[in-house]
């Protein structure tokens, strides 16, 4: 069964994160480099060993500190209603957090998030910029809009190897007994019903951004539960469902299934309902860059300026906020004093520069996060053919390490199952739920250990993967996403969207997980309130 399918039944997925493990064996004949993101600033500003020569206060209007979805969202809207007197501030050498992008001369590949499911109604925001993006090409408030079909998901879209051979979709009926099959349709149907469940209040039971779903307590209740209490309270053994759902957890929370909250796992599988066209329930916008696309049009029509640089201090003052900042291309610091801020960085990054007379409650910065490893293998030609189940856009690896790849060629016109390509490998390391050991392990890992181990969970799917590959480029995020567990919803964070005044936060990290309708509409509702009380 492909995503697709079980989304027409109330179900989503998507791909490629895993748990964590021994390294594979250091491989051979092979370059390639290793890039811990944005780790080295991060730490100096954690162990406050950030400084500089301090040159004289810089006075803005408006400050916004990161420069990922959230961040770029909130100076796109500003830039929209007429606003460019902004000044962004990024850590990295690059814009688009974890929807940040590479080239080669292969392809451009993600480095992070790299597709995007048709947005619901709930999601107007999302439609109305792949609207100003002429993505989405007409009827933005329509029940099947009409998407740009050449950005729509090529076939074929998935399959899964389970150790011997490939079968197209990631949870396929072969070999499933009776009641395995039945199973499954139970749980399908549960996840429909779930779909088009209406709280006490009018509202939908699950609707993204979270912010819209009801608070019925009848189904916020369920984040009491782990996901994988949830499949036992209601009867489901099967292995291969428990599987399923295990890796769709790992896959887009970093955690598995016996941690997740079942209320943000369900609400994966149920909120996500929209659909166009010339595309059923369950289909997917894709780029070779992934979401890199979208943050880079967001960046292009941003009118502000932007800088590389780490804001370490920020305190209240009565003209404002004062911000420090280090700027590692200059190696100085600098004063600046905001009229308002728009706090669009990890709240871990939070924790370390925002000074408690601005936000006294620190334990709204506690959040959880899981680290994740990326890499893109470039090829010289395809994997040898096998008959089991064609090539497909995303490959899962039922009993690796880390759960597959997508194809980043895979939305060539003229692609076809040879020359060159790249092959966009993730893994997240969450088996055990101890994140910060886990970094650790990540943090002392060279790149001949982490490359050995993409390359031996590739080899039984493709004998001669060490043949073809020419180059892997690997990149470590410490800290990929909010991992949102049982109790996330009661969880401090989420009052982090409702800070008002000079302070706003539009990380997704007060959504207590990570995705671009989450982004995008916190920093849309940030713009819009530093608009309102600027």
């Amino acid at each position: 069964m492909e995503r697709r399918e079980f989304l027409k039944l109330g179900s989503a997925a998507c791909v490629g994160l895993a748990a964590g493990g021994a390294l594979g064996l250091s491989p051979e004949n092979l370059s390639g480099t290793l890039t811990p993101a944005g780790m080295k600033l991060g730490h100096a500003l954690r162990d406050g060993r950030l400084n500089g020569v301090k040159r004289a206060t810089e006075r803005v209007p408006l400050l916004i500190v990161g420069g990922g979805v959230a961040g770029l969202s909130a100076a796109y809207y500003l830039s929209q209603a007429g606003c460019h007197d902004y000044l962004l501030l990024e850590m990295a050498d690059e814009v688009g957090g974890n929807a940040a992008w590479g080239e080669n001369a292969v392809t451009r590949y993600p480095w992070g998030a790299h597709y995007l499911p048709l947005p619901s109604r709930e999601s107007r925001h999302v439609r109305h910029l792949l609207h100003d993006f002429g993505i989405l090409l007409d009827g933005v408030d329509a029940d099947e809009p009409v998407y740009d079909e050449r950005l729509l998901v090529h076939a074929p879209q998935e399959r899964v190897f389970d150790g011997a051979q490939w079968h197209e979709g990631i949870f396929p009926e072969a070999g499933l007994t009776p009641w395995e099959k039945d199973e499954r349709r139970r749980f399908g149907e549960m996840m429909a019903a779930f779909r088009n469940a209406l709280g006490a209040d009018g509202r939908k039971a699950f609707a993204i951004p979270a912010a819209l779903s009801s608070a019925d307590p009848r189904y916020r209740q369920l984040d009491r539960l782990t996901m994988g209490e949830w499949l036992a309270d209601h009867g489901f053994k099967g292995e291969r469902l428990r599987w399923y759902v295990n890796y769709c957890c790992r896959d887009d929370f970093g955690t598995g299934s016996d941690q997740a909250s079942a209320w943000i796992a369900i609400h994966y599988f149920a909120a996500r309902a929209g659909k166009g066209f010339h595309a059923e329930q369950g289909a997917f916008l894709t780029w070779p860059e992934g979401l890199g696309r979208l943050t880079g049009e967001l960046a292009r029509r941003s009118g502000g300026r932007s800088e590389r640089g780490t804001v370490y201090h920020l305190t209240d003052d009565p003209q404002g906020i004062r911000a420090s900042a280090y700027f590692p291309e200059s190696g100085e610091s600098r004063e600046i004093l905001a009229q308002q801020v728009i706090w669009a960085a990890p709240a871990h990054v939070a924790r370390h520069a925002i000074g408690a007379d601005l936000l006294p409650d620190r334990q709204m910065l506690a959040v959880e996060s899981a680290p994740w490893v990326v890499a893109n293998l470039t090829l010289k030609d395809w994997p040898r053919y096998r008959p089991d189940a064609p090539f497909s856009w995303d490959n899962v690896m039922m009993d690796g390490r880390g759960l597959g790849y997508v194809v980043a060629t895979n939305q060539e016109v003229t692609q076809a199952t040879h020359g060159p390509t790249v092959l966009t490998c993730y893994d997240a390391w969450s088996q055990d739920g101890n994140f910060a050991r886990n970094r650790e392990i990540l943090e002392k890992s060279d790149w001949a250990a982490l490359a050995g181990r993409f390359l031996a969970d590739l080899r039984p799917a493709h004998p001669d993967i060490d043949s073809l590959a020419t180059r892997l480029d690997i990149r470590i995020w410490g800290h990929a996403m909010a991992s949102p567990k049982r109790g996330f919803l009661s969880h401090p964070a989420r009052g982090l969207a409702k800070l008002a005044g000079k302070l706003l936060f539009a990380h997704s990290d007060a959504a207590g997980y990570s995705v671009f309708e989450e982004a995008s509409w916190l920093g849309m509702m940030a713009a819009r309130s530093a608009l309102a009380h600027g």
